[in-house]
């Protein structure tokens, strides 16, 4: 059982950890309609269906996590988009099914290599990514507080800095990104088009 799946089995400690997640991520004005309306999305590490970043306006919504709490809890709380259980390196659908991926701090949480998802979230996306994670600092004091915040806040496996995400996310065209947050710059936000020849991603 994972970090966040503990946490939920508190609400109150669940939902007080979002409550402070979302007051320093600053993520409450973000809006994404411009990319997902009357897009097929796959939301990646959906989790409880609990969110302040709205999917509405898209054309089908399908969210995946590996935590069957959390599907279920997805399943009762919505029951307008379609959940089910999947891990993300092994996605259980057709390649290019959707149209959008969305990863909203997923990644962090999941100790196989990033680049392996990535992959696979390539194989089933035809048009944009749309990542939103913490950023980590290169070093020095900002560095030391979010490690030490995130330890006892958040319980990711690893928090990578921008120029770590750069070479994640080479194979990507810039479309959009931010760096925002009130703990010292602590969220990113990458859209990202898909390039034409991604054949020879990672090497």
């Amino acid at each position: 059982m994972g970090f966040m799946e503990i946490l939920f089995t508190k609400p109150t400690l669940y939902k007080l950890k979002r409550r402070i997640t979302f007051l320093f991520g600053e993520k409450r004005d973000l809006n994404l309609d411009k990319y997902i309306v009357d897009k097929a999305v796959l939301n990646l590490g959906c989790g409880p269906a609990i969110s302040p970043i709205s999917l509405e306006g898209a054309r089908l919504v399908v969210g995946i996590d590996v935590s069957e709490k959390f599907i279920r809890e997805a399943v009762n709380r919505d029951s307008e988009n379609i959940y089910c259980v999947a891990d993300a390196i092994h996605l259980p659908f057709p390649d290019k099914k959707f149209d959008i991926t969305v990863i909203f701090g997923v990644l962090h949480h999941i100790s196989e290599d990033t680049n392996l998802i990535i992959k696979e979230i390539i194989r089933v996306t035809k048009e944009k990514i749309i990542l939103i994670e913490p950023l980590q600092s290169e070093s020095g004091i900002p560095r030391l507080i979010k490690t030490l915040w995130w330890r006892f806040t958040d319980g990711g496996s690893h928090y990578y800095t921008k120029k770590e995400w750069d070479k994640i996310l080479k194979d990507f065209s810039l479309v959009e990104e931010q760096e925002s947050g009130r703990l010292f710059k602590n969220n990113y936000l990458f859209v990202g088009k898909l390039k034409n020849k991604l054949e020879h991603f990672g090497e």
